[in-house]
């Protein structure tokens, strides 16, 4: 009878140990896989039981996922997602255009049309513009009509107005271009003809 006992008690000991290690274990793994992503300095490695340090409204429990908070630094990973233009320039096959300022609703931008070349004829779903000429002289297709633009005169651009802005002339133009709408995105551009061949 002790024989047996003793090996029962041998064997609840040793499941129990096991029990304890398998516990650690799990919780060991919670703490490195859930970290903190809010932007303060308690920015450390978490377990679910534990919540978050940081002095933002939510103090919540964290996990992967971002804290439900609407305080900036829980909005760290969507920053990251968009980047700024605001100062960049970016080649095209007419010239160039370098984003000067964007905001909620809004960018704006210059335009440089080398001689001889012509943007897409083109539309936007989500957004007008108004163009303003800098330098040289502007051909503008508007809807069915064919405009010219020099230094100092503007035109505006409905949402979904056929436009194009176009420099057959010897010198370069550049334009100020101003775009407001819902939606402020490089991909809302509907071309219906492009001498270069893009869709």
């Amino acid at each position: 009878m002790n024989l047996k006992k003793g090996l029962k008690m041998k064997i609840a000991s040793r499941i129990l140990s096991l029990g304890i290690l398998i516990t650690a274990f799990l919780f060991s793994s919670i703490s490195v896989d859930a970290k903190c992503l809010c932007n303060c300095k308690c920015n450390e490695k978490k377990s679910i039981i534990s919540k978050c340090k940081c002095n933002c409204s939510c103090n919540e429990k964290k996990s992967n996922k971002d804290c439900s908070c609407k305080c900036k630094c829980c909005k760290k990973e969507d920053m990251k997602k968009k980047e700024s233009l605001v100062q960049k320039t970016f080649e095209r096959p007419w010239g160039t255009y370098t984003v000067i300022a964007e905001g909620k609703g809004y960018l704006i931008k210059t335009i440089t049309v080398n001689p001889e070349q012509k943007l897409s004829v083109q539309r936007h779903n989500h957004r007008s513009e108004h163009w303003f000429v800098l330098e040289g002289t502007a051909k503008v297709i508007k809807g069915d009509k064919e405009i010219t633009l020099k230094e100092g005169e503007s035109l505006d651009i409905a949402v979904k107005e056929i436009h194009s802005l176009q420099n057959p002339y010897e010198t370069k133009l550049t334009i100020m271009e101003v775009q407001k709408g819902d939606i402020i995105d490089e991909n809302d551009i509907e071309r219906l003809s492009d001498i270069y061949g893009r869709k």
